[in-house]
C-alpha cells in the first residue's frame, strides 16, 4: 500500500504534503497557524477575543461593536444611527 492522497514518501514513511495534517493527513492546515490569535480546524481559524480576519491577524473592536458599528483604526467602534455603547 502506498501513501494517502494527502501524503508523500518521505524515506519510506508516509508524510503530509504540505498544507495538511493528522495522523491521516485528512486536515487542512490554517493560514499563518491563526497568527498565534485562535485555534485551528480543519482550515478554518476560530479567532480569539479582540482578534479576526481569515488568519485571526486583524484586531477587532471589543465584541466586534455588537453588529450595530463599525471599528476605527484605534479601535473604537464608531455606532450606527440608534446605537449607542
Amino acid at each position: 500500500g502506498g501513501c494517502g492522497p494527502n501524503q508523500h514518501c518521505f524515506n519510506g514513511t508516509c508524510a503530509c504534503s504540505p498544507g495538511w495534517t493528522g495522523k491521516a493527513c485528512d486536515l487542512r492546515l490554517c493560514v499563518a497557524d491563526c497568527s498565534g490569535h485562535g485555534s485551528c480546524f480543519n482550515g478554518t481559524c476560530s479567532c480569539t477575543a479582540g482578534w479576526g480576519g481569515h488568519a485571526c491577524e486583524k484586531r477587532t473592536c471589543p465584541n466586534d461593536c455588537s453588529h450595530h458599528g463599525s471599528c476605527d483604526a484605534s479601535l473604537t467602534c464608531l455606532c450606527e444611527e440608534g446605537f449607542a455603547g
